[in-house]
């Protein structure tokens, strides 16, 4: 995927494709009953994929800013362990690279992160994950 998007960012952007992935994979992550939880973990996966590899085309969709962060708000708190524990790792790995770029939207991720944590510290095993990756992020 990250060749494809590298050799043909321009036409991707200017012909709606990715419109449609951000789309399809926004639909796809949604908890409604109709998504299997591996294709609500490969699309939560997806969009990040996308979000690291056109951060600018985000950045101007202030519309898709907010709908993809809420799909991440609603995956840290999905009852699902493996959606949350996956939401919580992508959300940390998009803080980590967009708090080095100076990226606005990383405040609203960390504070995704840390009240998903305060509405849910029974887990051990999340709650061991989200203090790793605290500890890794705040290292470097």
């Amino acid at each position: 995927m990250p060749s494809l998007i590298r050799n043909s960012e321009s036409e991707i952007e200017s012909c709606g494709i990715l419109e449609f992935w951000f789309s399809t994979c926004s639909k796809q992550s949604e908890n409604d009953g109709k998504h299997s939880l591996e294709e609500r973990i490969v699309s939560l996966t997806l969009i990040s994929e996308l979000w690291f590899s056109f951060p600018a085309y985000v950045l101007e969709r202030k519309e898709l800013q907010e709908t993809i962060l809420k799909q991440y708000k609603k995956a840290c708190r999905d009852r699902n362990k493996m959606i949350r524990t996956t939401a919580i790792s992508i959300v940390f790995s998009l803080l980590d690279t967009f708090s080095e770029e100076k990226n606005p939207v990383a405040p609203m991720m960390l504070k995704t992160l840390i009240l998903s944590l305060v509405e849910d510290p029974h887990d051990t095993s999340i709650r061991q994950h989200y203090y790793y990756n605290f500890r890794e992020l705040f290292e470097t």
